[in-house]
């Protein structure tokens, strides 16, 4: 069995529609608590937040920065509440879904409420 001696590097994206720090935070101590109980020891994370920004474009400032650091090969996985953090149309989210395969990221859904990882794609 091979074992993992780098270092997982973790994403955690969030985004509310109009602003709402409270929001964010919500999202954010949600999924560290869900990283924090299924990803080991072994991972950085980097926090990417857009408050207000409209979900239907892809023109968020954080957003933006987290894919040029997908590409650039800086994130293993990126640990969203919802697919719709990152995209909310069909389409988006099979654009996104074969960016995040071409660069070996993996998107992983943590529900908040539930406190569990319920769908991991890409």
């Amino acid at each position: 069995m091979t074992q993992i001696t780098n270092t997982l590097q973790i994403a955690m994206y969030c985004h509310s529609n109009q602003p709402d720090a409270g929001y964010i935070a919500y999202q954010q101590q949600g999924i560290a608590w869900v990283i924090d109980r299924c990803a080991g020891s072994a991972f950085a994370v980097r926090e990417y937040a857009d408050d207000g920004y409209c979900p239907e474009t892809t023109v968020r400032p954080a957003f933006q920065r987290m894919l040029i650091d997908a590409a650039s090969g800086c994130i293993d996985c990126i640990a969203v509440t919802d697919w719709n953090r990152l995209a909310t149309s069909a389409s988006g989210v099979q654009r996104l879904q074969r960016f995040f395969q071409r660069h070996g990221v993996l998107v992983v859904e943590c529900r908040v409420r539930e406190g569990v990882v319920v769908r991991i794609a890409a």
